[in-house]
């Protein structure tokens, strides 16, 4: 679903772009015909398969709309890799907007990514496009940033209401990747309009990135007992996460968001990922071709 959600996403995210550019070109490293256009992406590192989709996705818009008779700006795209790490981000977003002279930028994928190159964005006062970093506070950090994908109130409290009335589950423990501001903010969304619609959070339990040995994890799940798990995470975490659940005799479907979305989900997990369920950018009721 990834590879599909993505590509679209991109295709909707250049268009914008090209209107924003539009009266650029020319500027900043480009010659009257071409708009030269940064991408801040995880192209190695722990999400990296998101950022090559999320490249893939950037060519084929880029060769769709290069290709439009009469399209009088070129886009090109100077790609850069954030090795998954913030700190990474924040130095290719000052690199790209300095030295190369980008007009805009898209990326990150992973909020944690987007906050730090946000900060840049502001301070260089250079657009920055995210198209699927969904913590609620990146677009507030400034006028110059923006993103065209739903934000984590939004999953969040698709998730929790679809627990109470799809699901029928009236409580919840919730699983947190501590200092990830796409965890936190997943779980304080999911928490709130789950409890405004009866639910109870019996718990809420912490791990640490890039974890993969859940014993104490696990241990107070089944303690707890409760009928659903949410766990925001990404999919490196939680494929072990739930298959070490289900080796341990913890049962309970696992709820998470767009951060499971990879088929190394499938790999990592196993066949207990069956049965569990997450969010996407995604739209069934469609009628694009695309």
């Amino acid at each position: 679903m990834k590879r599909v959600a993505l590509c679209a996403l991109m295709s909707a995210l250049i268009f914008s772009v090209v209107t924003l550019v539009g009266c650029g070109a020319g500027s900043g490293g480009s010659n009257s015909s071409e708009a030269l256009i940064g991408a801040n992406l995880e192209l190695s590192g722990s999400e990296a398969s998101w950022g090559i989709d999320s490249k893939h996705g950037i060519e084929m818009a880029r060769d769709e709309i290069n290709d439009k008779p009469g399209q009088k700006i070129k886009l090109k795209f100077l790609f850069e890799d954030d090795n998954s790490d913030p700190g990474k981000s924040k130095d290719v977003m000052k690199k790209l907007v300095t030295q190369d002279g980008v007009l805009a930028v898209i990326g990150a994928v992973g909020s944690g990514r987007t906050i730090p190159a946000s900060l840049v964005a502001k301070d260089q006062k250079v657009p920055l496009m995210t198209h699927a970093s969904t913590n609620v506070d990146i677009v507030k950090i400034s006028d110059y940033v923006s993103r065209i994908c739903f934000n984590d109130d939004v999953q969040g409290a698709a998730m929790a209401i679809f627990a109470r009335e799809t699901l029928k589950k009236d409580a919840a423990v919730m699983i947190v990747e501590k200092g990830n501001p796409y965890s936190e903010g997943l779980c304080a969304s999911f928490k709130r309009v789950f409890t405004e619609h009866g639910g109870q959070i019996l718990e809420e339990i912490a791990y640490q990135k890039d974890a993969q040995d859940f014993k104490v994890q696990i241990s107070a799940l089944k303690q707890r007992n409760p009928p659903i798990v949410w766990v925001p995470g990404y999919f490196p975490q939680m494929g072990p996460l739930i298959r070490q659940a289900r080796e341990a005799g913890f049962n309970a479907p696992f709820l998470g968001a767009d951060g499971w979305d990879d088929p190394q989900l499938f790999s990592l997990g196993g066949p207990a990922v069956k049965g569990n369920y997450f969010s996407n950018h995604f739209n069934p009721y469609s009628t694009e071709p695309a």
